[in-house]
Formats: structure tokens, C-alpha cells, sequence
């Protein structure tokens, strides 16, 4: 599962480490947090690929768009072992998008993996960064590799 948490910066809180050092060993969150969170959802990191509805919380009404990575169980060497989740919360609707150019013939997965991605405002294509590999600008069905940035 994902879980996506909002928080009010207005009223976060400060801490020093000795505070939660001990309170991550005993606890299976792995958030902590002084005030509660505003809002938060889950969904699930194995969906299908292609588009689906999800309920979001009001408070994620204003976020247009929002690119995260997730890691796939990849069952041969050229299984995806990562796919793009791109959420619309405005629109009730998340796109699941296997990375099929990063499988485990083509990489040390778990070695190097891909860390962030946004949308170029100019080609509209989903554009990302790794560790120990190159940026990249992907296709526009946003599955495989269109150009490496350098």
C-alpha cells in the first residue's frame, strides 16, 4: 500500500532526534509527527497497468497532477521492476504506467532505481532521474525511454 499524508506546515512542529529515535524501533509507521495529519489516503502499489478511479480526500482537491515511483515485483528479467503512478486528484483518478525499459536485464535493480519524476511543461512528457542511471524524457505513453538528458 501507499499511503499519501497531509499535514498543515503551519502548525508543524519541531523535534530533535533523541525524541523518536526509540519510537521508530517500536513502531511499524515509519511517519512521525508531533500534530496530526489534515488528511490521508491509500491506495494500492500493484494495480494494473492503465487508468483508475480513486476516491481522494477534499483536501487534495487543488493537486492537478503528482508523479511517484513504485517498485514492482518483477517475476522474470524482463518484467517491469518499477512502474510511474501519475495521481489526478482533481479529477478522482490515478494512471499506473510500467517503466518496461527498466527490468532486470537491463539493470541492478535495487542497485540503481528510479527516484523522482514531473512532467515536462513544455513536451508534456513525464520526464525523471535515477540512481546510477541518467535523467530521461520517456514516450508519450510514457512507458519506455524517448531520449536520455544529459
Amino acid at each position: 500500500m501507499i499511503r499519501m499524508v497531509a499535514f498543515d506546515p503551519e502548525k508543524l512542529q519541531s523535534f530533535v532526534f533523541e525524541e523518536i529515535v526509540g519510537w521508530f524501533k517500536n513502531s511499524t509507521d515509519r511517519i512521525y509527527s508531533k500534530v496530526e495529519p489534515v488528511s490521508e489516503f491509500e491506495f494500492s502499489s500493484e494495480l494494473p497497468e492503465g487508468t483508475h478511479e480513486l476516491a481522494f480526500p477534499a483536501e487534495f482537491a487543488s493537486v492537478e497532477e503528482l508523479g511517484l515511483t513504485v517498485a514492482r515485483k518483477a517475476m522474470s528479467d524482463e518484467d517491469p521492476a518499477c512502474a510511474v503512478i501519475v495521481l489526478y486528484p482533481h479529477a478522482g483518478l490515478l494512471q499506473v504506467l510500467p517503466q518496461t525499459w527498466f527490468n532486470n536485464r537491463e539493470y541492478e535493480v535495487g542497485k540503481q532505481w528510479i527516484t523522482r519524476v514531473t512532467r515536462d511543461a513544455v513536451t508534456h512528457r513525464i520526464i525523471g532521474e535515477g540512481f546510477r542511471i541518467p535523467g530521461f524524457c520517456l514516450t508519450e505513453d510514457g512507458k519506455h525511454v524517448a531520449s536520455w538528458l544529459t
